[in-house]
C-alpha cells in the first residue's frame, strides 16, 4: 500500500470512528425513547456519509453493511421512529464496524463478519416503534 493511500485510510478510520460513536449515542437516545424525527434524520445522514466514504476508500463490504443499517433505521420512510429493538441491533452492528475500523479483525475475518451482519439486516422487515412484530406464515 502506498504511503498516500495509507494516510487516506488512517484519516478515514479516525473520522469514521468518531462518526460511529456519535451514531451509537444517538441510537441509545432513540432506543430510550428520548429521540425525535430530527435525531433520526441526523443518524440517517451520518450513516449515509459513512456509507459513501467507505465506498470511496474501497471498503465495499463495510459500505454495504452501513447501507443496510441505514435502510433498517429508516424503515418504510414513513417518518416513524425505529423500535428500541432495531436501535439495539444497529448499535451491535455498528460495534462491528468500529472493530473493523480499528483493524481488530484480520481482513478475511472482517469481510466474512461484515457480510454475515449485512445478511442478517437484510433478512427481515425493520421494526417500527408501536408496530406489532411481523408474523411468519
Amino acid at each position: 500500500m502506498t504511503p498516500k493511500r495509507e494516510a487516506l485510510l488512517g484519516r478515514f478510520r479516525a473520522r469514521s470512528l468518531d462518526r460511529v460513536r456519535q451514531v451509537q449515542l444517538s441510537l441509545l437516545e432513540l432506543e430510550a425513547g428520548r429521540g425525535d424525527e430530527a435525531r433520526l434524520k441526523d443518524v440517517a445522514r451520518e450513516l449515509h456519509t459513512l456509507k459513501g466514504d467507505a465506498r470511496v476508500v474501497g471498503l465495499g463490504a463495510l459500505s454495504e453493511l452501513v447501507h443496510a443499517a441505514e435502510d433498517q433505521l429508516l424503515g418504510d420512510r414513513s417518518g416513524a421512529l425505529p423500535a428500541a429493538a432495531t436501535c439495539a441491533r444497529l448499535r451491535g452492528h455498528l460495534e462491528l464496524v468500529a472493530r473493523v475500523l480499528r483493524e481488530e479483525l484480520a481482513p478475511d475475518a472482517a469481510e466474512v463478519a461484515l457480510a454475515e451482519a449485512r445478511a442478517s439486516l437484510g433478512s427481515g422487515a425493520p421494526d417500527v416503534a408501536g408496530a406489532p412484530p411481523p408474523t411468519r406464515t
